[in-house]
């Protein structure tokens, strides 16, 4: 008797677990959507289809009355595929479903601090990530970003498999192996001690930058950067403006050569992020180190440059890099949890758009990770979004890459910027008057792909009328040619010229611009002109008053 007691105990506890594994349904139970043959006399037909099943089937409420479309209740007991069957087998219902149940499409990553990452929540870059999370463009190419800062912890676990390495040199041998007059720069190059070594750093400063643009993603470890996937080449001991610049040179020699070469040599740089900087200096005093941006960019590179740490307007005291005015320089603020700009510099010309910069965790020295506020993590964020672009699945981006590096850039940063999220708040005060938005880069992108053939030149004015005292021209347009000058022209009511302005030509999308006026229109009515060097025209009236 004892024996089969206990027979009978282990059967049940064997049998236990298969009992248990309850499969989640990816449908409410109990529910179907049905939509009738013709909407005709429906309320007769709702009444013979309930009476017919004697209120087996209930019809809870319409969701499409026009199309016919109900939302029919039932037992949730009744399996769902047997109350398909009976529902079709009616005269009066045309097609039935399942009412299932949506899942969010955010490609939410592993890394146990990703929750404390805010600032993705604030630039949705989760959802770009169902798109792509890195890696190469889609002819292959391994895309790289540049990292320019005084030094960092390239053993970091968040860091290490990210690091770009040098496949041209060979570590160690005390030889210049690619000839780019930089010995065993294996892993980048430290401009204070003249080699590889990035750890000199006097702090976590680099290793928070990277961090933020380009931590590994998805591997079970600490946060996630924007791009997953990337090669982070690093440019160290970056502490005058003579280092930056040689820094400058290395980036932009390196991507010239893999254009020049079809990517046998070099590396694939898209952008370069530097998160320092000289407060209180202009332009037009460093026009060495300002002319740097616009080579970089012809070869393919985009720079992201952080505002000063500070409330104060750049136009009046002055910042550098930012106040460059290279077309492929991004200029990055702060913003905070609410998307309000927080203790950060400003400015309508020189700053263009904002990220997320307060208390953002990301990865420091020793395996580390802090929280970090300032313009230094709010910059990286936009380089990293650069990069992820790149790697999105636009074949017509990756095929003009090498051959037309430059307009390819510049459709990059168009895409930036038209995918932004405007913020009543940055509106005057910087450039694009937006936050950040990663995801409404990567639609924007999607949006754009198609062969340029398929868009149209155009041109809108954004604001008009404008003031005749201190109001600018901004104007959205696309000019696609193959070659030649692109004409902003302003004219008179008599015809007079009264501003010209030549401005880049679009790969794709809107591209949008600010003509300074320089107080030179008085009151009145204008014409604003782009003249493409087919003499093609496209005008559009502009009231000053």
């Amino acid at each position: 008797m004892n024996s089969r007691i206990i027979i009978f105990i282990v059967s049940l506890v064997c049998f236990l677990p298969l009992y248990g594994q309850v499969q989640t349904l990816d449908y409410v139970p109990g529910e179907a959507i049905i939509q009738l043959r013709t909407n005709y006399q429906q309320d007769r037909k709702i009444a013979d289809i309930e009476r017919s099943f004697q209120k087996r089937y209930t019809i809870e409420k319409a969701l499409h009355a026009e199309l016919g479309i109900y939302l029919i209740s039932f037992d949730p007991s009744i399996d769902i595929q047997v109350a398909i069957s009976e529902l079709k087998a009616a005269r009066d219902i045309s097609y039935v479903q399942k009412n299932h149940i949506v899942e969010e499409r955010d490609n939410e990553p592993d890394d146990p601090f990703f929750l404390d990452q805010w600032y993705h929540q604030n630039i949705e870059t989760a959802a770009a990530w169902d798109v792509t999370t890195g890696g190469t463009d889609p002819l292959g190419r391994e895309i790289v970003l540049a990292v320019l800062d005084r030094g960092f912890d390239i053993n970091h676990e968040d860091i290490a498999q990210n690091v770009w390495i040098n496949k041209d040199e060979i570590p160690d041998d005390n030889i210049d192996n690619d000839n780019n007059g930089f010995i065993d720069d294996y892993y980048g190059w430290n401009f204070e001690v003249s080699n590889d070594n990035h750890s000199n750093s006097p702090g976590p400063h680099g290793t928070n930058v990277a961090g933020i643009a380009g931590a590994r993603g998805d591997n079970d470890k600490g946060i996630s950067g924007v791009i997953w996937d990337v090669k982070l080449l690093f440019m160290s001991g970056l502490g005058t403006v003579a280092k930056i610049i040689e820094a400058n040179a290395y980036v932009a020699e390196t991507r010239k050569r893999y254009n020049e070469t079809d990517g046998r040599e070099g590396a694939f740089i898209v952008a370069a992020n530097l998160s320092l900087g000289v407060s209180f200096a202009f332009a037009e005093d460093n026009p060495i180190w300002c002319s740097q941006y616009n080579d970089m960019g012809q070869n393919g590179v985009l720079s992201v440059c952080a505002a000063p740490n500070d409330n104060s307007d750049v136009e009046i005291l002055g910042d550098m890099p930012t106040t460059c005015t290279s077309d492929y320089l991004l200029t990055v603020t702060n913003t905070d949890i609410n998307n309000e700009m927080t203790d950060a510099g400003f400015g309508s010309v020189s700053i263009d758009l904002g990220a997320p910069g307060t208390d953002n965790i990301t990865t420091s020295p020793n395996n580390n990770y802090n929280m970090v506020g300032g313009t230094s993590v709010s910059a990286p964020l936009v380089a990293g979004a650069i990069a992820l672009l790149y790697s999105a699945p636009c074949t017509s981006i990756a095929e003009r890459s090498i051959t037309n590096p430059d307009e390819v850039a510049l459709s990059i940063k168009n895409v930036i910027f038209s995918g932004a999220t405007p913020i009543p708040s940055l509106e005057g005060i910087t450039t694009q008057g937006s936050i950040l938005n990663v995801r409404g880069s990567m639609l924007e992108l999607d949006t754009n792909c198609a062969s340029n053939d398929a868009q149209d030149n155009q041109l809108s004015i954004l604001k008009n009328p404008i003031a005749q005292f201190g109001e600018d021209i901004t104007l959205d347009l696309v000019a696609i040619q193959d070659e030649g000058e692109v004409y902003i022209r302003v004219f008179d009511a008599k015809g007079a010229l009264m501003i010209e302005n030549i401005t880049n030509r679009s790969f794709f999308g809107t591209n949008r611009i600010v003509v300074p006026t320089a107080n030179r229109l008085g009151a009145g009515i204008y014409m604003v002109s782009l003249m493409l060097s087919d003499k093609m025209t496209y005008t559009q009236k502009l009231v000053v008053y």
